[in-house]
């Protein structure tokens, strides 16, 4: 749900200000990879008590999904970067960041996926602000953002971290 929301926020912001193309063909994209993943979500409800192979499928294509998804966010603010006001760009970059945040509690207890998606979603982005060199805040803001990568996979960490060690506790307690 909130890909969806992000795409509606990013259809709206830049419908009227980028060319038809560019934001009729990064929504027709983020849209179709967005539909695949809920089908794969509701072919996955539909069979709880299938095989431990066919699960283990399930999960691959769910991680590719994922990160096709993630990559959108990127690839959004590479398309739409100085389309439209100082808001803009704010609210662009907002909305990447906060699904790189956001994949903490969904992916950490995934080590190299978590990794993977924060890189695919943030370092295109500190590439892509580090290389305007029309914005004289440019550089600053690009540390800035690499800053956010840093303590994103330091979230993720944590999170992790703090997860096995819940499960270890319960695991002990079950023992005792």
């Amino acid at each position: 749900a909130g890909n969806a929301v992000g795409i509606v926020l990013v259809a709206l912001a830049f419908w009227s200000l980028a060319p038809l193309p560019r934001v009729g063909g990064w929504l027709l994209a983020a849209g179709l990879l967005w539909a695949a993943r809920l089908a794969h979500y509701v072919r996955y409800r539909a069979r709880r008590d299938a095989d431990d192979a066919t699960l283990l499928g399930w999960r691959d294509s769910w991680r590719v999904l994922v990160l096709l998804q993630g990559s959108m966010w990127p690839l959004a603010v590479w398309l739409f970067w100085g389309t439209g006001s100082t808001f803009h760009t704010v609210a662009l970059i907002l909305i990447a960041v906060s699904y790189a945040l956001g994949s903490v509690q969904l992916l950490a207890s995934q080590q190299a996926l978590f990794v993977a998606f924060a890189s695919i979603v943030l370092l295109p982005i500190v590439a892509r602000v580090a290389s305007d060199s029309h914005q004289p805040w440019h550089w600053q803001l690009a540390m800035v953002l690499a800053l956010l990568f840093a303590i994103t996979l330091l979230m993720g960490r944590t999170y992790r971290d703090a997860l096995s060690q819940a499960i270890g506790l319960k695991q002990h307690s079950e023992h005792l």
